[in-house]
């Protein structure tokens, strides 16, 4: 057996609001609600209904955010999208990485999405500003997309 991977299209998150706090027992605990969040590919078409993350920031600079949504795809449907990410911040702001990685997972209801209730997600990420020199960005100056796949076992 081997696993493939479907692909799944755009993911794009951008937030509208964070709040946090530094140097707690697992470095900087942050929250973020999200202004608008789409998903666009030729298996899946949504816009978020709600959404929202939270995230740790360690010492060493690893990012670890935990993201929560409910879509609506174009054809009626809910979608609860789960997924965390994983990159080293210092690292993506040096250019040393690209972005983040993300893994997840998707519940529905929906017959013609059911299939997904049995497969995790994964991803490649980006942003599209970079932060300034204190590591900070602007809310609303960001835009976190990820290129998604569906893992599938094959035989």
């Amino acid at each position: 057996m081997a696993l493939e991977l479907i692909d799944l299209g755009r993911l794009t998150v951008t937030p509208s609001k964070r709040i946090e706090f530094e140097n707690g027992p697992h470095g900087t605990r942050g929250v973020a609600d999200f202004a608008k969040t789409t998903w666009e590919s030729e298996l899946i078409n949504a816009t978020m209904l709600w959404g929202n993350g939270c995230y740790t920031t360690g010492p060493d600079g690893t990012w670890e955010p935990e993201i929560r949504l409910m879509m609506l795809t174009d054809d009626g449907d809910k979608l609860f999208v789960n997924y965390w990410v994983r990159v080293n911040r210092d690292k993506m702001m040096s250019g040393e990485v690209v972005g983040p990685l993300m893994a997840g997972r998707i519940e529905t209801i929906a017959p013609k999405y059911r299939w997904l209730n049995d497969t995790h997600i994964v991803g490649d990420g980006f942003f599209t500003t970079q932060f300034d020199e204190n590591g900070e960005f602007s809310t609303g100056d960001v835009i976190m997309a990820y290129n998604v796949y569906a893992l599938s076992r094959t035989t």
